[in-house]
């Protein structure tokens, strides 16, 4: 699949390939060419979206996921391709 709708993606839950949960997706960072280049997932990303950066930030966790590290061919149930290790945190 090459397009997808940006709101099948949005709230998702993303999860290992073992299916234990990373966090859902809250941002997406795209291209000059409107291409995703990233997934920012879990409750800082929630936080950076919503603009409400405080204190609380250094307590959360936040993954930035690039678009080959996340399989979205079923947009409702997104996985990660690689291990949690290997993303980068927000």
């Amino acid at each position: 699949m090459s397009e997808i709708q940006v709101d099948m993606l949005l709230g998702r839950m993303v999860r290992t390939r073992e299916g234990a949960r990373v966090g859902r997706i809250h941002e997406m960072q795209l291209s000059e060419t409107l291409e995703v280049v990233e997934f920012l997932v879990g409750r800082q990303a929630l936080l950076r979206r919503l603009s409400a950066l405080g204190l609380i930030q250094r307590r959360l966790k936040g993954f930035r996921i690039r678009w080959d590290q996340i399989d979205i061919s079923d947009p409702v149930h997104p996985r990660l391709t690689c291990a949690v290790n290997e993303l980068k945190p927000l």
